[in-house]
């Protein structure tokens, strides 16, 4: 490596014509805080115009995790401080990070090797090659803490094509209410993964990146997949029948509805019994409505105008504490029932296309 600058939770670095942006958070589990948003794009212009740098790669330094989301923690913390700025400034300056590597002019590589979740989403999804090895899984699970899908995911999980062979917006919105984890079988399937390369190929993926170029590297260093069909594969036909409608309420008659297979009802009543029903409400509008955005930017706009919604609302510090910081997975959302759930703010707080 040359060029190496470490920060406390990133380190910038080159390998041959790669610029390679690493997370050093371990103990956090990467989790991003604004710092290393900062980092990451300031890393990003550094490169953009760099005529020796062709491609970027961002990875991990930690054995557990590529990125287990936005440090939601201390946006709480912040928020009941009364630093309500404070939080603002860093969805801003996350989602412009992300929007930065939606846009970027040359490939960027995201080695996806351990957890990722939330803010990681944006981080990889984003990106033109999304690497997953065997120990990677994915998943959005806001719902549990009172909030949205965000970091530009609601638009671009829905036009991402995977083995399945076509963008599927309906698998975009069920794991975005549900928070489902999408293994390796399930994140090729959707498209949310590219490629697959073993966990101990990474090293040499990146310097095989740095040497020769991605197609060259992933030629050498990615594999086939195990022979697997995943959660998603199996159940696409109800998926696509429930998660296909406009609103929460239409996907619960569906999820009740008698050609709904019963284990698939089952499995979704599972993943979101911790769920806020404001949440599972606004989530469904979300994506609706993100169906139609014309680029991510504006995607990411809707977003931020709910998400503000629902985080002035206290089931985004009940959410956090219950998950987050007492770990007690013991919220008590308000309303309790997805029936008593107004949606008429939520509706109201999005741009329509």
């Amino acid at each position: 490596m040359s060029d190496s600058t470490v920060t406390p939770d990133v380190i910038v670095s080159t390998v041959g014509g790669a610029g390679v942006i690493t997370l050093n958070r371990p103990k956090a589990l990467n989790s991003l805080n604004q710092a290393m948003c900062l980092a990451i794009e300031a890393a990003l212009d550094q490169w953009r115009d760099d005529p020796a740098i062709h491609q970027v790669v961002i990875a991990s330094a930690s054995p557990k995790a590529f990125c287990a989301g936005g440090d939601v923690r201390a946006i709480r913390e912040a928020q009941q401080a009364g630093r309500h700025d404070l939080a603002e400034q860093f969805f801003l300056e996350e989602y412009r990070m992300d929007a930065a590597i939606a846009t970027y002019p040359k490939p960027i590589v995201a080695l996806v090797d351990g957890i990722n979740m939330g803010g990681g989403m944006g981080l990889s999804l984003h990106a033109q090659y999304r690497i997953y090895s065997e120990k990677a899984w994915a998943s959005m699970p806001e719902a549990a803490i009172g909030f949205v899908p965000d970091v530009g995911v609601t638009w671009a999980a829905q036009r991402v094509v995977g083995t399945i062979g076509r963008p599927a917006p309906e698998i975009a919105t069920f794991m975005g209410i549900t928070g489902f984890r999408a293994k390796l079988a399930d994140a090729l399937y959707c498209g949310i993964a590219t490629h697959f390369v073993p966990s101990d190929h990474m090293s040499g993926l990146i310097d095989g990146i740095g040497a020769d170029g991605v197609a060259a590297a992933l030629g050498q260093w990615a594999a086939e997949p195990p022979a697997e069909t995943g959660f998603l594969e199996q159940h696409i036909a109800d998926i696509s029948r429930v998660f296909s409608r406009d609103t929460w309420a239409e996907m619960e008659q569906e999820l009740a509805a008698p050609e709904t297979n019963p284990e698939f009802a089952a499995a979704v009543k599972e993943l979101t019994a911790n769920a806020s029903p404001a949440s599972l409400v606004a989530i469904a509008e979300l994506y609706r409505a993100n169906r139609n955005a014309p680029d991510v930017q504006a995607g990411i706009n809707n977003e931020y105008d709910l998400g503000k919604v629902l985080r002035e609302e206290p089931n985004f510090a009940e959410g956090v504490r219950a998950v987050l910081v007492d770990k007690t997975q013991d919220a008590k959302f308000e309303p309790a029932r997805t029936a008593d759930v107004d949606v008429e703010p939520y509706r109201a707080a999005l741009t329509w296309y």
